[in-house]
């Protein structure tokens, strides 16, 4: 897959904002940006140690660039339609337990997003399409519509175990994040 032509701020396929947060354990970096230079471009890098089963860590990253802590951001000033395509491509890596939430605009946080999850790849980078046909609410049966995916604001990447994950590439068709 090659790389979208680079922004002149560091990025991931153009997305610059990354909000990080870690709940019941502990995260490299601690603060500051997740992005780091590698030889072709930059990546976003996190390792999350988590203690207990109700932990997590987050990286939340804005579709318009326009985080909400980050930018004070209305999510609903934001809004993204991803409705044009069929999934994500990510090009990752991942040692441990981790998924991939879509987040809408009109609720960008509370635990009820769609998710599918990435499978670990032994700290090996790999590429993947996740259909949006394969994400699911917790519990639900259903995967997101038009209706959904054209009111999007942003997507998380989770980890519920103790992993480093590594994301080098995200491509949605039909859209790409601004540079601005």
């Amino acid at each position: 897959m090659p790389p979208l032509e680079p922004c002149a701020q560091p990025s991931v396929s153009h997305l610059k904002v990354w909000e990080m947060q870690v709940v019941g354990g502990s995260q490299v970096p601690a603060n500051g940006s997740p992005l780091r230079k590698y030889d072709g471009g930059y990546e976003m890098y996190v390792e999350w140690t988590l203690n207990g089963g109700e932990a997590y860590g987050t990286a939340n990253t804005p579709l318009n660039n326009m985080g909400q802590y980050a930018n004070g951001a209305d999510p609903l000033k934001n809004v993204v339609d991803l409705s044009k395509g069929d999934g994500i491509t990510l090009e990752y890596s991942s040692t441990g337990s981790a998924y991939l939430q879509l987040r809408t605009a009109a609720v960008p946080h509370g635990g009820d997003h769609f998710k599918a999850d990435l499978p670990a790849t032994n700290g090996q980078l790999q590429t993947i399409k996740l259909l949006y046909a394969d994400f699911r609410r917790p519990g639900g049966n259903t995967p997101p519509g038009n209706d959904i995916l054209s009111g999007m604001f942003s997507l998380t990447f989770v980890g519920s175990a103790t992993t480093k994950l590594t994301l080098r590439q995200i491509r949605t068709p039909g859209f790409t994040p601004p540079c601005n």
